[in-house]
């Protein structure tokens, strides 16, 4: 009777559960980290997860790893070296003394021909109107160092022979989707509309002749309304269908959310339940918060990986409650990063329960 009552306790109740009753996690998952645009990439040798994230005009941020997209631990090393660093934020592809890219924005890493490319986007201000664009780096190992190897595209700058301008603007926000092809495709962009284009195998520049391609999201520069605007995306495949996961709204307010739209194929068009294309404001939101809730500015989304029980898992950042009195200022404002678990409806559509962030007692994926 006493071993049985000691199993109980420590193992819980419940019948799918294989692992004790305090694997629970309360997000967020970095504890006291600003972690704006979070990443996740895992080795897929060891299946060990890392993390990085937005920083400004400073290398000394480092790279977390985990067994378990919960649980993190410091590498105690950059993403970059500082030459590398230097020159992503010099303005040219060398170091530099013109200093127009002191923002590096929303890393994505991909595992790609043996071999981490990360795109990560590079803005001479934080509303692009300096320049902005997207540098690609190459690793052979998970945790870095990640090496500079060029500008894939970019909206201008003072550099025209190293940034030539694409003409879209704020071209931030790089994630790379792979189709059924196996072409490597560039989807970026923010601040209103997100464009996709092709690169080249080795995933380091444009692939010759390809052409922008506008995928979602209505232009915003200078509006107030910023509900259907598109940022930060991510692309997933899950049953036959592309989901296009995307941010709304104004980035450090409650109107930002997350939401969704899905397509057939990686070429579009992503449409909403209704059939309206993301292009034209067509999507289903997420997860999103409102007026007076102590965590809000839900957004900017990564990677979404299942566990061994069959459970998705997806990142996001969100602001924290002692920022609520910088709300609608630039800064200032932390942007923590949470891992919650994401449900599929029998419609084949993703969704949150609750359709907010959730805090408190999240049951640890299991890998």
């Amino acid at each position: 009777m006493l071993s049985l009552l000691i199993c109980n306790y420590s193992y819980g109740w419940d019948k799918d559960e294989r692992t004790t009753t305090v694997n629970y996690y309360n997000n967020p998952v970095l504890k006291g980290i600003d972690a704006p645009d979070p990443c996740i990439w895992q080795d897929p040798s060891t299946k060990m997860f890392y993390t990085f994230y937005s920083i400004q005009n400073d290398n000394s941020k480092h790279i977390y790893q985990s067994k378990n997209l919960v649980d993190w631990t410091d590498t105690g090393k950059p993403a970059f070296t500082d030459d590398d660093f230097h020159k992503m934020v010099s303005g040219t592809s060398k170091p530099s003394a013109t200093s127009i890219g002191l923002w590096l924005w929303a890393p994505q890493v991909i595992y790609h021909q043996g071999r981490y490319l990360m795109y990560i986007a590079i803005a001479g201000d934080d509303r692009c109107k300096i320049h902005s664009g997207i540098a690609v780096l190459t690793s052979d190992a998970p945790d870095g160092y990640f090496r500079f190897q060029g500008i894939v595209t970019s909206y201008g700058g003072n550099d025209p022979q190293h940034y030539p301008s694409n003409g879209i603007y704020c071209s931030i926000d790089p994630c790379p989707a792979i189709d059924e092809q196996g072409h490597l495709w560039l989807f970026f962009g923010s601040v209103g509309q997100v464009y996709r284009i092709r690169l080249t195998d080795d995933g380091l520049s444009i692939f010759p002749g390809s052409h922008y391609q506008l995928m979602a999201g209505t232009y915003s520069r200078g509006k107030a309304d910023k509900s259907t605007l598109c940022e930060g995306t991510f692309l997933y495949h899950h049953q036959g269908y592309w989901y296009l996961f995307a941010s709304r709204g104004q980035y450090n307010d409650y109107s930002y959310s997350l939401v969704v739209a899905r397509s057939k194929s990686l070429n579009g068009p992503f449409v909403n339940k209704r059939g309206i294309p993301m292009t034209h404001g067509g999507f289903e939101v997420l997860l999103q918060s409102s007026p007076g809730d102590a965590w809000y500015g839900c957004g900017h989304n990564g990677e979404i990986y299942k566990d061994l029980t069959g459970r998705y898992y997806l990142c996001y950042h969100c602001h924290g409650p002692e920022s609520k009195e910088n709300i609608n200022n630039h800064g200032d404002q932390f942007r923590y990063m949470m891992v919650q678990q994401l449900y599929w409806g029998q419609d084949g559509w993703p969704y949150f329960h609750h359709g907010k962030p959730q805090i408190n007692h999240n049951r640890k994926p299991i890998f």
